[in-house]
Order: structure tokens, then C-alpha cells, then sequence
């Protein structure tokens, strides 16, 4: 990830809106990577296959994290883009899965976390949707941003997410985390970090 370390919530989210808003056109089931420009910054995606010599901005796991949660908001219309929404679309990753798999019981959180999803409020279908983040998700592209680049990676990985999940205060989606966790958070990031330098990606 090459910037400023003052690059802000606000750029962040608007690197990942782009991701959202271009749908199911970013990652094409054929397609290695997929280039699009936003105020005349390059965002790079690639697929499963990762082409070592590109900077992303955002990983391709993390872009394609990012469709399943604009997916499960569709779907239960809600009205804000919140962390619980990709901490439940990381379950949809083969590396988040082996993470939790080794730190805690996996079903017993996805369906606690699957919980807190179907508990929150729905748009009436007469009304139009148009999401929008909440404070607490562009609080965490933040703190994922801020540890991309002070970890020097070439892109904001699924483990820098988690890590902006955990710097959030009153956040269910940390609750979620820590109360299921068998080990310390240091150790299930490092769990996470280790099986992604182990796939290749991003870290």
C-alpha cells in the first residue's frame, strides 16, 4: 500500500465504495485482475491467482469479501454498511475460515455472528435502498489502512480489517470475535497473517 500514512477514513471508504458499486464486474470468473481508476487513483484487483508484481490497494480476497457482504445487505436490506457485514463475508474465505478454525469454534460463531445480522433493521421494500457506512466501518478502513502501511504491504488484507475490527469500541463485531476466541488476538492475527503468507496472499 504506497500513501500517506494520513490517508483517512473517508479516501479508504471510498476505495472500497468503488469496489462495491462496480458489483459482480470486478471479478470476472475468467479474468486475473481488473483495473478501474477513481479520482485518478489505480485500483487493482486480481483474482485467486496473484500477480506478485502488482500494488493493489485492496486485496482481491478482501474485494471479493466485499460482494458477499453487499450481497447479505441486498438481501436483508439494511440501511448502513456496518463491520459486522464483512466480518460475516470473511466466513465466505477458505485462509479466515482456517484462522478460526484453529483459534475457536467456528459454527458456533458464524451462526452468533448470522444472529446479529438478522437482528438488524430492514428497509421497508416500498422504500428505495441505498446503503450507506456507517461511522464504525470507515472507522475500521482506517485503522486497516493505517496497519497496511505500517506493516509495509502492498495491500489491505483481510488481516488488516480484522485488526481495524478489533481497535473499534461498543462494536459487535469485536464482541463476536472476543468472546469466541480461544487464544489472545495477537495470536489469531498472527494465525491469520501466517495462512495468508502461506497462500500467497497479501500481508
Amino acid at each position: 500500500l504506497r500513501g500517506d500514512p494520513g490517508h483517512d477514513a473517508t479516501a479508504l471508504a471510498n476505495e472500497l465504495d468503488t469496489l462495491l458499486q462496480t458489483g459482480l464486474q470486478l471479478i470476472e470468473a475468467h479474468a486475473e485482475r481488473v483495473a478501474l481508476s477513481k479520482g485518478g487513483v489505480e485500483l487493482t484487483v486480481v483474482g485467486c491467482e496473484y500477480a506478485h508484481t502488482q500494488v493493489e490497494r485492496v486485496a482481491a480476497c478482501v474485494g471479493q469479501a466485499l460482494l458477499v457482504a453487499q450481497q447479505i445487505i441486498n438481501l436483508h436490506r439494511h440501511e448502513f454498511i456496518v463491520p459486522e457485514h464483512i466480518l460475516l463475508a470473511f466466513f465466505s474465505n477458505e485462509n479466515f475460515r482456517s484462522a478460526v478454525e484453529r483459534c475457536a469454534d467456528i459454527e458456533v460463531m458464524e451462526t452468533d455472528l448470522t444472529d446479529v445480522i438478522m437482528d438488524m433493521e430492514s428497509v421497508p421494500e416500498d422504500m428505495e435502498l441505498t446503503p450507506e457506512y456507517s461511522v464504525q466501518f470507515k472507522e475500521m478502513c482506517n485503522h486497516a489502512g493505517q496497519a497496511a502501511i505500517g506493516s509495509g504491504s502492498d495491500a489491505i488484507g483481510i488481516h488488516h480489517i480484522v485488526y481495524g475490527i478489533f481497535q473499534l469500541e461498543d462494536s459487535q463485531a469485536r464482541h463476536i470475535l472476543e468472546s469466541h476466541l480461544e487464544v489472545s488476538i495477537p495470536d489469531f492475527l498472527n494465525a491469520l497473517a501466517a495462512i495468508n503468507e502461506e497462500s500467497g496472499e497479501p500481508h
